[in-house]
C-alpha cells in the first residue's frame, strides 16, 4: 500500500448519490490549493455514479473511481485502503463539500504540526445550513488534545471534518459483520484518540446538509439492523 505521491486524499464513500456529486466535485475545482487526490469509493450504486465519476476530468488534481457491492460506508472506507495516495486523508461524504480554502487550510496546520509525530489527526469545523459550526465551545485558538479528552469528556458532541494520517487510518480497520450494513465512524475517531493526539481548530471547512435516508438521519435504525457494529461503538 503505498502512500507519498501526495499531500491529501480526498475520500468520498458514495451510494446513490449522483445527483449529489457535481456540487462536490465543483467545491474540489474550486480550491485554492491543487495537487491532491480525489478517490471516489462507490459502495454499489445503482443509479449511473460510475458513468458520471468516469466522464470527469480535472488538470488540478487527480480522480481515481472504484466500485465495490453495497456493503455500508464503514465497508467502503475499508476498501479504500490500498488505492489511496495521500500522506494523509480526508473523508468527504457524497452530498456534501468543501470550502474554497478548505485543503489550503489543512496544508498549512499539516506544516505547522509535522514535527510532531503524536499528532495523527487535525479536526476541523463542519458548517450546516446557516454556516454556523456544528460543534460547540471550540477554542478560537488550536488545541492539542485527543478524541476522548476534548470531545467525549470535554461533552462537545457533533460532527467535525477529520484529516488523520493514512497510516493510522490504515491502522484501525473498521470490523465488518455478515449481514451488517453500519459501524459509526466514532469507531474509528475513539481508537484514534486512545493511541495519538488530535489538533482542534474552530474553522469551518467543510459543509453539510443532512438528506432524509442520509446516515446521520437513519442512524438509530441502521444501529438496530447492526447489533454487533453497534456494541464496537
Amino acid at each position: 500500500m503505498e502512500t507519498g505521491k501526495c499531500l491529501l486524499t480526498i475520500l468520498t464513500p458514495t451510494y446513490n448519490r449522483r445527483d449529489k456529486l457535481p456540487v462536490l466535485f465543483e467545491s474540489l475545482q474550486n480550491q485554492t490549493v491543487f495537487g491532491f487526490q480525489w478517490l471516489v469509493i462507490d459502495d454499489g450504486s445503482s443509479d449511473n455514479t460510475d458513468e458520471y465519476i468516469r466522464g470527469l476530468k480535472s488538470d488540478r488534481f487527480t480522480i481515481e473511481y472504484h466500485h465495490k457491492e453495497n456493503g455500508g460506508k464503514h465497508t467502503a472506507l475499508n476498501y479504500a485502503h490500498p488505492y489511496i495516495k495521500g500522506d494523509y486523508v480526508c473523508i468527504v461524504d457524497s452530498d456534501d463539500y468543501l470550502t474554497d480554502d478548505a485543503v489550503e487550510s489543512i496544508s498549512s496546520l499539516i506544516q505547522q504540526y509535522s514535527s510532531d509525530e503524536k499528532i495523527a489527526c487535525f479536526s476541523f469545523q463542519k458548517g450546516g445550513k446557516n454556516g454556523k459550526a456544528l460543534v460547540k465551545d471550540v477554542p478560537d485558538e488550536p488545541v492539542v488534545s485527543n478524541h476522548i479528552d476534548f470531545r467525549l469528556n470535554g461533552n462537545r458532541p457533533g460532527d467535525c471534518c477529520e484529516v488523520e494520517k493514512t497510516s493510522v487510518f490504515r491502522e484501525f480497520p473498521f470490523p465488518e459483520f455478515p449481514g451488517e450494513k453500519f459501524i459509526s465512524e466514532g469507531y474509528l475517531w475513539v481508537n484514534i484518540g486512545l493511541h495519538y493526539n488530535t489538533v482542534y481548530v474552530n474553522r469551518v471547512i467543510y459543509m453539510c446538509e443532512y438528506l432524509e435516508g442520509g446516515l446521520t438521519n437513519s442512524g438509530r435504525k441502521m444501529r438496530m439492523k447492526s447489533p454487533k457494529g453497534g456494541m464496537e461503538t
